[in-house]
């Protein structure tokens, strides 16, 4: 199966579609310290507008189309304008579908995308779950046989990390959802149980909570260095815990260790951005093979 993708990022959703046994042809993320660390990884990654249609050809025919459309107009830490955030990516999504044609579309968002507002439900615009329901479906359910929805964590995945996202799976096939291979360890009892133990982070004794953009608070330019250690040193002697580093936060994202030395080449709020706007690979990867289980039957 061949795929595209776009809002790349830094290279999570190409390294668990690579992993699922998917060829990503191209990757089209507009950020470039997100594209320069996509591309050194070995993805193919192109740096442009998503709706710039011409970046969509040339790559011959196309069987999935990958969407992570950004999420900040439907995250529950944002000002949640819905649809009407000018960052709003779908009609853009949709657009490239129609000029694609694909036999599959898969998406990835937060979960606010589900979740009606109180204040706003019945209004497509402003409340995040009439959007899903009212807009995004029925668009799908136009060009697709067979179009479905679910929310899973990635801890559940075997990510040391808390993640919730919901993933959109559109095809000419229904799509069995996977199965989740790890849990709480008091599911995880007895001789037949068929999880494992969650992964877990030696300082939380737990997977983490989700990784977010930001995890050094204070570290802009201008910021004093002192105060910032000292800021540090209280939360360890506080709680035991300190402030995650890049390096941190890519082990509970999951990406492969060549990032590393990828994401120190950027700037630390450029690193930190990168991966708190990822995918989780292994998330990935098991939606994508449920995907390629449907296409096989």
């Amino acid at each position: 199966m061949r795929a595209l993708e776009l809002f790349g990022g830094g290279g999570g959703a190409w390294q668990g579609l690579t992993a699922a046994g998917v060829e990503v042809v191209r990757s089209i993320e507009w950020d470039e310290a997100a594209h320069k660390v996509a591309k050194a990884a070995g993805c193919p990654s192109v740096q442009g507008d998503v709706r710039d249609l011409g970046l969509l050809d040339g790559v011959g025919d196309v069987d999935l189309l990958w969407s992570s459309f950004p999420c900040q107009a439907f995250s529950s830490a944002g000002k949640r304008k819905g649809a009407s955030d000018e960052r709003n990516g779908w009609p853009w999504t949709l657009d490239a579908i129609d000029h694609l044609k694909p036999r599959w579309f898969m998406a990835e968002n937060v979960t606010g995308l589900t979740t009606h507002s109180g204040e706003h439900c019945g209004n497509v615009d402003r409340c995040p779950g009439c959007y899903l329901h009212r807009v995004i479906l029925p668009e799908l359910s136009k060009r697709f046989a067979w179009v479905g929805w679910s929310v899973s964590d990635a801890a559940d995945f075997g990510t040391p990390q808390h993640r919730r996202r919901i993933c959109i799976i559109a095809g000419p096939e229904a799509v069995r959802w996977p199965k989740t291979t790890h849990a709480a360890p008091e599911k995880c009892l007895g001789l037949f149980s068929r999880w494992k133990p969650w992964a877990c982070p030696e300082w939380w004794g737990a997977p983490s909570p989700t990784v977010v953009t930001n995890e050094v608070k204070g570290s802009g330019p201008g910021a004093n260095p002192e105060k910032m250690q000292r800021a540090s040193d209280a939360l360890y002697l506080g709680t035991g815990r300190r402030r995650l580093t890049v390096g941190d936060c890519r082990v509970l994202m999951g990406w492969d260790e060549r990032y590393d030395a990828l994401l120190a080449q950027q700037t630390k709020t450029a690193a930190y951005r990168i991966l708190g706007n990822g995918c989780v690979p292994a998330w990935v990867e098991a939606h994508a093979r449920a995907v390629l289980a449907a296409d096989s039957r």
